[in-house]
């Protein structure tokens, strides 16, 4: 199974996990695997079991700033991954395709690169601009606000295409215009080289 995972933590800080002001809200993870693909939205009470139960059922595991999430993923639920489990960092394969010049990629401007629809910045500009802390959101909005666990293509070294909970298309030659050489994981496409830039 692969897992597609984000957080939403409080603000202090830039959301430092070790900052003791800050506290995870929201844990959505999207599990995709042969034949289906299922959201999980967890929040206080956590169900720790269920969530160490899927994380530790998830052959692959899928972030975009992978370092952030799974350093909460540790404090709140003392899970690490295990030796074997595969982590594909979106964020971290942006700055490899930049040749390393793209110091700190944001899912928005990645997706603006690859002409898919950025991360939308209703939760950034009406709550996070104003000082409004993610604990004072309204958990609706605020599990609307995960959509990178929502995208149908995650940007960066991992395209996953599902539409209905079905994989499309084949082992890729050619995504949004970019020659990318990729195999396929559990049935999801996970790009392992990308020869375009």
């Amino acid at each position: 199974m692969l897992a597609v995972i984000d957080s939403e933590t409080s603000i202090y800080n830039k959301g430092n996990v070790y900052d003791p002001r800050n506290q995870l809200c929201l844990l959505v993870i999207k599990a995709i695997s042969n034949d289906s693909t299922t959201s999980f939205v967890f929040r206080k009470p956590w169900d720790v079991g269920r969530i160490h139960e899927i994380l530790n059922s998830s052959r692959t595991l899928v972030f975009f700033n992978g370092k952030f999430d799974l350093s909460w993923i540790r404090r709140e639920f003392n899970w690490q991954p295990s030796v074997g489990q595969r982590i594909h960092d979106c964020q971290y394969a942006e700055f490899l395709f930049s040749k390393q010049t793209w110091k700190f990629p944001d899912l928005r401007t990645a997706c603006l690169q690859r002409g898919l629809d950025p991360k939308q910045d209703y939760i950034s500009e009406t709550y996070w601009d104003k000082g409004i802390d993610t604990t004072e959101i309204p958990e609706e909005e605020l599990e609307e606000s995960c959509l990178f666990v929502g995208f149908t293509t995650v940007v960066g070294g991992i395209v996953v295409d599902v539409v209905g909970g079905t994989v499309v298309g084949e082992i890729v030659g050619t995504v949004v215009g970019e020659i990318v050489v990729g195999v396929i994981v559990d049935d999801a496409i996970v790009v392992i080289e990308n020869t375009h830039r």
